[in-house]
């Protein structure tokens, strides 16, 4: 739990002296960070010790702190001004706080993405496309932390560590719809999971809370929610 609220506190830009002296709104440049290289997280609303927290990007920060109320309907007529196309959501923030899958072995249908296996699924794509994807998979796939599983060559499901933060590392699953109720997901972020932990990576799983079988998936294989969000993001 401390090495979670460490995390959270650095994830958010929030300054403990200052929360205890009631600063509640927070400017925090990782919100301009792209998740997964494709959606940021421009405003995140927690709960910290019984407070209502704010992490704001550096862009909307000085024109916020003087909203009259903080209330969801008044930070919604904010944003409409602002974004076109953005979205609102209640998400959960979830971790495992103990290495569960120390022993465990890894099914042995789940395999690291390596450079062939992408190589192989981007074909037919144009050269321009396949290099943009490799120049963003690059780094995940040279360490070993992307997992996926295959049918005829193609991958089905997989789940990776998108981006590593303040020592904690969020992951992202997928299952092509044809394949979902063969429990390849649980599968592959049991490996996502037992890498973090394997390299001192503290597992985050952020879940909209109305994707019950995503939440459900990670509720099975030990994921506790820690903190609920009201979060307004954007597509890149």
């Amino acid at each position: 739990m401390r090495d979670f609220y460490n995390y959270y506190l650095n994830y958010l830009d929030v300054i403990r002296d200052d929360l205890d002296n009631g600063k509640t709104i927070f400017k925090s440049k990782q919100r301009d960070v792209p998740i997964n290289n494709y959606y940021f997280h421009y405003l995140i609303i927690t709960n910290i010790e019984n407070k209502e927290v704010f992490s704001i990007s550096p862009s909307f920060y000085d024109e916020f702190i003087h909203l009259k109320h903080m209330n969801l309907e008044e930070i919604k007529k904010f944003f409409d001004k602002k974004l076109k196309d953005y979205s609102s959501r209640v998400m959960y923030r979830m971790t495992i706080e103990e290495n569960i899958f120390k022993f465990v072995e890894i099914d042995n249908k789940v395999q690291r993405l390596t450079e062939e296996i992408l190589m192989k699924n981007l074909k037919g794509r144009n050269k321009n496309e396949i290099e943009d994807i490799w120049k963003r998979k690059e780094k995940e796939i040279l360490e070993g932390r992307e997992f996926v599983i295959l049918k005829d060559d193609k991958i089905v499901s997989y789940c990776k560590i998108s981006n590593i933060d303040y020592n904690g590392g969020n992951l992202t699953v997928w299952t092509n719809p044809k394949y979902r109720g063969y429990g390849y997901g649980k599968q592959v972020t049991i490996a996502a999971t037992k890498w973090c932990f394997d390299n001192n990576i503290i597992p985050i799983y952020l879940v909209y809370n109305e994707n019950l079988a995503s939440l459900n998936l990670a509720k099975s294989i030990g994921f506790k929610i820690l903190s609920k969000e009201f979060i307004i993001s954007k597509e890149a």
